[in-house]
């Protein structure tokens, strides 16, 4: 690398590393390299983040994570493990709603897969629509927690907190006073509903 290239990257290094090209140099490559490794094992710390936020949200519902999982891809939902982990987090009641549909469609006993994509013969489409029949009550919602609480208190607060701020915004907007704005790179200008 030329001289001006590697002390542009050793800016703000330790030492003489900044300003020694010989130590500058050798750090410099070391830094791209570590930089390349993570770049790669970010993805990964990133993905058993997700399976940890969602193993955590499935587990107050009663359901293993391997199970959730096995039954999203069942259920046909489209929605990859950061998207649920986001749901998992911020939007606890939608997540709930996820794990019912879930439970609702999911089998006992029968993982039918079709992995021909040919027709599923009828013997085993009977068999699977008789197990979905005998599913236990548990499995149709959401077990109650401690003190017949479905959610835990923190949810609870948060939904009362959003229900207020919902309130209040329908009052503003009625009233006219707030004016919904769109945000784009270059692009505020105000609509009005």
């Amino acid at each position: 690398m030329k001289r001006n290239v590697v002390f542009k990257l050793s800016k703000g290094f330790h030492g003489r590393s900044k300003n020694n090209y010989t130590m500058a140099a050798n750090k410099v490559d070391k830094s791209l390299s570590y930089a390349f490794r993570d770049r790669k094992n970010r993805k990964r710390v990133n993905r058993s983040l997700w399976i940890q936020q969602i193993n955590a949200a499935t587990r107050q519902f009663n359901v293993a994570y391997s199970q959730f999982i096995g039954g999203v891809a069942q259920s046909d939902i489209a929605l990859n493990r950061k998207m649920l982990a986001g749901l998992a987090v911020s939007e606890p009641f939608s997540f709930h709603a996820i794990v019912n549909h879930v439970k609702d469609n999911q089998t006992t006993g029968i993982q039918w897969r079709n992995v021909n994509h040919d027709v599923m013969p009828a013997q085993e489409y009977n068999r699977y629509i008789d197990e979905k029949e005998k599913l236990p009550e548990s499995w149709k919602s959401a077990p109650q927690g401690p003190g017949e609480q479905e959610f835990a208190p923190i949810v609870k607060q948060f939904a009362k907190a959003q229900a207020a701020a919902d309130k209040k915004n329908e009052y503003l907007i009625e009233k006219g006073k707030v004016k919904i704005q769109a945000r784009y790179r270059k692009d505020t200008r105000t609509y009005e509903d």
